[in-house]
């Protein structure tokens, strides 16, 4: 019976992870970030500042 329900959470587990294996795939999702309470730099400020 253990063997059984291992089997069948394994197979379920492994079966969740199709969607996102499809969705992956497509190439017309774009990401973004918005960052929140960040100072703005220049390129050159940001080239001189050791973080």
């Amino acid at each position: 019976m253990k063997r059984f329900i291992s089997l069948a959470m394994a197979s379920v587990m492994a079966a969740s992870l199709l969607p996102a294996t499809a969705f992956a795939a497509t190439g017309d999702v774009k990401a973004t970030a918005k960052v929140v309470g960040a100072e703005n730099y220049t390129e050159g400020e940001m080239n001189q500042k050791r973080f």
